[in-house]
């Protein structure tokens, strides 16, 4: 996924209105109020919480969305997919079965 935002990024750079800065990953939606549209591309690729070396922050993220199952019993933890809903008004995403 690096590689694909590396490129991304590139090509918003030659896009006039468009920054690279507007290329994010999942983790970044925390950095912002909202926004008004989140455009997902492979998004059957965003992780869940399981196997992933950075789980502290991934509770965290989940806790300030209401999503940890720790606050709310019985609810399943929340995925980077929950995060790009709860962080916009508006999202796309491109999900296919794999």
């Amino acid at each position: 996924m690096k590689s694909l935002r590396r490129t991304l990024k590139n090509v918003f750079r030659e896009i006039p209105g468009l920054e690279a800065s507007m290329v994010i990953k999942p983790s970044d939606t925390f950095k912002k109020e909202k926004y008004d549209l989140l455009i997902v591309d492979e998004a059957h690729r965003l992780r869940q919480y399981r196997n992933i070396s950075w789980a502290g922050t991934f509770r965290e993220n989940n806790r300030k969305l209401g999503l940890d199952p720790s606050i709310n019993s019985g609810q399943a933890p929340g995925t980077e997919l929950d995060w790009i809903l709860a962080a916009s008004t508006s999202s796309a995403t491109g999900i296919r079965k794999v």
